[in-house]
């Protein structure tokens, strides 16, 4: 009865061969680290998807709002130009409303020409927020260096900020912690070191 017990508790505490294969791959040829960085690579895409999609949107709608209010501002100083210049009795010139729309249409094209020839864009105003600049921003994050030309402006990406930090710079500072034995062990030989010894002389 009881050797019965045995063999059945040896064949139950036996551990597949596979498991015991994964086990010394993982730990003595470095697939632990592989997993960690891996890991790390995969919760950096998913964190940059978030931000680009809390974002991404905002940023744009910024962008045709700032435009709009260029718009606006360029056709107010147009139509407030045309009655100094010709509708005042000083020139003794008063226009149609044809020609009225005529100069309104030029000199609304000339003032966009200016404005181009002064570099007046959005995107100089600001670093937008593509893809990639949201995973600078989630690499940053990670790594708590900061980078501070980029940041969220929505409520939504400052709450999904905080989350991130709290379970990506666990993750970042256990991989250090997991490779560093690996960085001890290479060793720069310092310029003295390699000096040769010079034997005393007799």
């Amino acid at each position: 009865m009881r050797e019965d017990v045995r063999e059945r508790l040896k064949k139950v505490r036996k551990v597949p061969r596979w498991v015991r294969i994964l086990k010394t791959v993982y730990h003595e040829y470095g697939l632990k680290h592989v997993c960690l960085i891996s890991i790390l690579i995969i919760y950096q895409f998913i964190g940059a998807g978030v931000f680009y999609f809390c974002e991404a949107g905002f940023d744009e709608s910024k962008e045709k709002i700032w435009n709009m209010k260029i718009a606006e501002n360029r056709t107010r100083f147009v139509f407030d130009v045309i009655p100094l210049m010709f509708n005042n009795t000083d020139y003794l010139f008063f226009l149609t409303q044809e020609q009225t729309n005529e100069v309104s249409a030029k000199l609304h094209a000339e003032v966009h020409r200016y404005e181009k020839q002064l570099g007046i864009k959005y995107t100089d105003q600001k670093i937008k927020w593509d893809f990639w600049n949201a995973m600078l921003y989630a690499q940053t994050i990670c790594t708590t260096i900061g980078y501070g030309h980029l940041y969220p402006s929505t409520v939504s990406g400052r709450v999904f900020t905080m989350i991130y930090a709290i379970f990506g710079i666990p993750l970042v500072l256990s991989i250090l912690d997991d490779l560093e034995p690996e960085a001890q062990q290479i060793r720069i030989p310092s310029p003295e070191a390699q000096k040769p010894t010079q034997l005393p002389l007799c």
